[in-house]
C-alpha cells in the first residue's frame, strides 16, 4: 500500500480492507495547487512550495503560523520518531479537533480513537511521504460515528537534509454536501 499511495495509483488491491472500509479512499502525488479543492489546503500548499528544499524535503521543522492564516485549525505537524518507531502529533489542529471530538497532541498516530484501517491508512500516508519526500493528498471517507462526508488531507514533508523529521499536514473535514466545517 506504501508504494501505490507513493505513486499516486491507490486500489483495492492495494488494501482490501482499508478500502473497503475507507470507501475507496485516493491519493494523489505531487498535486497542484489549483488541483485541491479548499482554501486551506491551497494556502499549506503554496507556503510549502516557498521553501528551500533538498531532495524534496522542505528545509524548516517550525512553521510561521502568520503565513498560513488562512489554514489554522486545519494544520497538523506530525513527528516522525527516531528508529523508524511511529509518527507523533506536535500539533492537533482545533477545527479537526473539533469535528472529530478529541484532541491527538503529543499522541502517537497509533493511538487515534478510530477504527484500525482509518489507523492504518494514516500511517501508511505519513510512511510513504516519508520515504519517498513526495506531497501527497488523499480523500477518505470519514467513519460512520464521525457525521463528516469526507477527510481531504494534504501531507508535506519537513525536515533536516535529505531527512524527513516531521510533515505539514492540513486536514479538511468536508460534509457530505462538499462544505468545509
Amino acid at each position: 500500500m506504501i508504494q501505490d499511495l507513493a505513486r499516486g495509483r491507490l486500489t483495492r488491491e492495494s488494501a482490501p480492507e482499508i478500502w473497503d472500509a475507507l470507501h475507496g479512499p485516493s491519493a494523489t502525488v505531487f498535486p497542484d495547487t489549483a488541483d485541491l479543492p479548499y482554501r486551506p489546503l491551497a494556502v499549506v500548499h503554496e507556503y510549502w512550495k516557498d521553501m528551500t528544499r533538498i531532495d524534496g524535503v522542505a528545509q524548516q521543522l517550525r512553521i510561521e503560523p502568520e503565513r498560513i492564516a488562512g489554514a489554522l485549525g486545519y494544520v497538523m505537524l506530525v513527528d516522525a520518531l527516531e528508529g523508524g518507531e511511529g509518527f507523533r502529533y506536535a500539533l492537533y489542529g482545533s477545527r479537526i479537533a473539533g469535528v472529530a471530538g478529541f484532541d491527538m497532541t503529543g499522541r502517537l498516530v497509533t493511538e487515534v480513537p478510530t477504527t484500525l484501517p482509518t489507523r492504518l491508512f494514516f500511517v501508511a500516508c505519513y510512511i510513504a511521504v516519508q520515504r519517498h519526500h513526495a506531497p501527497i493528498y488523499t480523500v477518505h471517507q470519514a467513519p460512520d460515528d464521525i457525521m463528516i462526508g469526507s477527510w481531504h488531507r494534504l501531507m508535506l514533508p519537513l525536515g533536516q537534509g535529505a531527512e524527513v523529521r516531521r510533515l505539514l499536514v492540513c486536514n479538511v473535514p468536508v460534509d457530505p454536501h462538499g462544505r468545509p466545517k
